[in-house]
């Protein structure tokens, strides 16, 4: 005998020495005819009205329920026993009621779980969990009825649920699910779940989710969710947020989202703002994404780890700011040229992003796409970057970057170039990636102290906006200052001669003494971590 089994035939037990006899509980015994035709309401009303009844039992057969009613005594249902509710009735429960986990309720009537309810199944409703037959209807009743009361919970057991058309839930009724518990797309879904509009207040905790083409979760104008995810697989977004134009209520505020993998999608974490969003009529705020692993996606189209979407003008784009990530890992598309990391259209403001291992990427595939403003990202590179790799655009943008840096060894010293348009000759070719350099400047002619000379260096950050770049020079004894100095740093990249990844440094010679055309130079080193408009 299960625990479960044993403590239900404790109630009973219980109930029948109240009311002294077992025949005193049972439906059938009372008056109903169980046969799915006579209309049984009565007799569950009169029943529920007893004093002497604590506990109402349902043996094995189908009770019509052809007016509605509300039962406030707890239910203990045998295997077979079934409410049928009439079209237009409605069936009110406010203890919570024990069933085995198989149809429970049926016929086009509804039920509402009333405050006292505790947990339904989808298997009530008829859901099978066999991966193959749909169970979206059964699902979505069993939701509406639990977001009455608000204080039951929908219960996902450990199945494979197939979904045929996409699964709306507020944010009235909390959903939780065993570690085996997977939504699966089937026929023609394209859509998996959507939040609606309003503030949340519970943690729920959510299936698998897997192939639906357009997105697998969406949280469409939700506040304050708290969402566990476990994993999401062969989406088309795998975590949607949603704004347009209108109340407050159409934002997406403050929501937190865990998940433990995202594998095979267009878009990990999506942002898809309305073409007619423009600044404060649409928000995507104060939002966090924790998750452990983002992985593959699609081979020949554009696919982003983390994305944001708006087909209005740039000049002004939706409130979508001071947002987080903290992601551990992501594996990019391993062929994918199209592929970027973080990806804008047509950019980003007041992004927070932290992850903490980024793969190789494909050639003419990069970290970043399109423009990004006002960010702090700092990121793990578990492969060195080919050239472009990095694709940074944007002003005013902190970016921390480590793991497989370029030179690889932080003791490499690289020596500035003399003259413009020279990075063939510059580090074996390859631009900087990184925050921190060693490196030599060695005039092309001698270089008398206290006048200037311009050298060239070149990093993938300098695409248009870099301008801060801080030197630093061993300090001589005789002065107590540095042997040289930046007084001026220019992103070439953004003036008429475009000479891809150049800064131009113009130092100052501050070592008291000429500085030799063929002697050793000047060692110093540079900080790259700030981008921006000055």
């Amino acid at each position: 005998m299960s625990l479960q089994r044993g403590v239900l035939l404790l109630l009973a037990l219980s109930a029948c020495v109240a009311a002294q006899s077992c025949s005193d509980i049972s439906a059938i015994s009372n008056g109903a005819k169980a046969d799915g035709k006579t209309n049984d309401a009565a007799v569950f009303a009169a029943m529920n009205s007893k004093s002497s009844i604590g506990l109402i039992y349902m043996p094995k057969g189908t009770y019509l329920i052809g007016t509605s009613i509300t039962i406030s005594k707890p239910i203990l249902a045998d295997y077979g026993a079934i409410f049928k509710l009439s079209s237009g009735v409605t069936l009110s429960i406010s203890n919570q009621p024990e069933h085995s986990i198989d149809t429970f309720f049926s016929g086009s009537g509804r039920v509402d779980f009333l405050a006292g309810t505790v947990r339904a199944f989808p298997e009530w409703w008829g859901a099978v969990g066999d991966g193959t037959t749909d169970d979206a209807a059964a699902i979505q009743a069993a939701y509406r009825a639990v977001s009455v009361g608000q204080s039951a919970m929908l219960y996902f057991s450990s199945k494979t649920y197939a979904i045929g058309s996409e699964l709306v839930f507020g944010i009235t009724a909390t959903i939780m699910s065993e570690t085996g518990a997977r939504l699966k797309a089937v026929g023609a879904a394209t859509r998996g779940v959507r939040f609606t509009e309003g503030g949340a207040t519970f943690k729920m905790v959510l299936p698998h989710l897997t192939g639906f083409s357009s997105y697998c979760l969406n949280l469409a104008g939700t506040d304050l969710a708290a969402l566990q995810l476990q994993t999401l697989s062969n989406c088309g977004d795998a975590i949607r947020l949603t704004v347009t134009p209108g109340s407050d209520i159409n934002n997406c505020l403050d929501n937190t989202i865990w998940f433990t993998s995202i594998t095979n999608s267009l878009v990990g974490i999506a942002f898809r703002a309305a073409s007619s969003c423009a600044g404060p009529s649409c928000v995507i705020q104060g939002n966090q994404f924790i998750g452990n692993t983002i992985s593959g996606g699609p081979a020949s189209i554009p696919v982003s780890a983390i994305g944001m979407f708006y087909g209005g003008s740039s000049s002004s784009t939706p409130a979508w700011d001071s947002n987080q990530w903290n992601i551990g890992t992501i594996s990019p598309q391993a062929s994918n040229t199209r592929y970027a990391v973080v990806r804008a259209e047509p950019l980003s403001n007041r992004a927070v992003v932290k992850i903490g291992s980024i793969g190789a990427l494909a050639n003419g595939a990069s970290i970043f796409a399109g423009e990004h403003n006002i960010g702090q990202y700092t990121l793990g590179l578990a492969s060195a970057l080919k050239e472009g790799g990095l694709g940074l655009v944007g002003q005013l943008n902190l970016l921390e970057l480590s793991g497989q840096l370029t030179p690889a060894s932080t003791s490499t010293v690289i020596t500035a170039m003399t003259s413009s348009n020279t990075k063939a000759k510059f580090n074996g070719g390859k631009a900087l990636v990184g925050n921190f350099f060693s490196l030599k400047a060695i005039p092309a002619t001698d270089w008398a102290t206290g006048t200037t000379q311009t050298f060239y260096i070149y990093h993938q950050l300098a695409t248009k906006y870099l301008y801060q770049v801080k030197c630093s020079a061993p300090v001589l004894k005789a002065t107590g200052l540095p042997a040289l100095s930046c007084t001026q740093v220019q992103d070439n990249s953004a003036t008429g001669t475009n000479v891809k990844y150049e800064v131009a440094l113009t130092l100052i010679n501050m070592s008291g003494a000429t500085v030799k055309a063929s002697g050793p130079g000047i060692p110093f080193t540079i900080s790259v971590a700030t981008l921006g408009g000055a």
